[in-house]
């Protein structure tokens, strides 16, 4: 069997709207940063069981109860260039300074062959892309 690192994950498949609903809930309650502030977005995975949060990233999206819900770990004003003096989040090496991070928990005991207890979902995925689907959120 060949190794195909996106798995059952269809790149092409429409937006789940309950994640959408969801990204533009957790976008709201974000404090304003200022425009050009932010310009990077990264988006990790941590190899850990489900549920893990690590507070080196900005936001971390957990599998709790059966949902997946995007926790906020760092403020993203923190990262943001000229804000304040708070230590930044430090999810990139010497990439943090106006870069957000996002994070899933998952994959932990993954090999080639099979993705382990924790293995993550299309839905995982899609929560774990709601700060890169802000602009789609507002603009449907």
């Amino acid at each position: 069997m060949t190794f195909n690192p996106l798995g059952n994950f269809n790149p092409s498949a429409p937006v789940n709207d309950g994640v959408l609903a969801k990204a533009k809930t957790l976008m709201a309650s974000l404090p304003a940063v200022p425009a050009a502030s932010l310009t990077r977005l990264y988006l990790h995975w941590t190899v850990a069981p489900f549920g893990c949060t690590f507070g080196d990233y900005n936001g971390e999206a957990d599998f709790e109860g059966g949902d997946w819900k995007l926790v906020v770990t760092h403020d993203p004003r923190d990262n943001a260039v000229g804000i304040n003096s708070n230590q930044p989040a430090s999810h990139t090496w010497h990439r943090n300074t106006g870069a957000v991070g996002v994070s899933i928990a998952g994959m932990s005991g993954a090999t080639e062959q099979n993705f382990g207890p924790d293995a993550v979902t299309l839905t995982g995925l899609e929560h774990l892309c709601e700060h890169v689907l802000r602009d789609a959120a507002r603009n449907r």
